[in-house]
């Protein structure tokens, strides 16, 4: 599934969350692939570097562009 899916798989999809998957990655059993999303990406990614990331991502998102578009964002 790519990141712009209109389905989040492994939780609610909000910003806050989305960091936190970045600062502790996924593991390989609740992964579709089976590949595991290492923790910052396996980099030096500092937190600001993090939540930077982590905006792109919930940006993307079909109902991050919905909530823009009526302006509730």
């Amino acid at each position: 599934m790519a990141l712009t899916g209109a389905l989040w798989l492994h939780g609610p999809g909000t910003y806050e969350w989305v960091a936190e998957q970045i600062r502790r990655g996924i593991p390989a059993y609740r992964s579709m692939s089976g590949l595991a999303m290492p923790m910052r990406g396996w980099s030096m990614m500092n937190d600001d570097e993090v939540r930077a990331v982590a905006a792109y991502v919930w940006s993307i998102h079909p109902a991050c562009r919905d909530r823009s578009s009526d302006g509730l964002e």
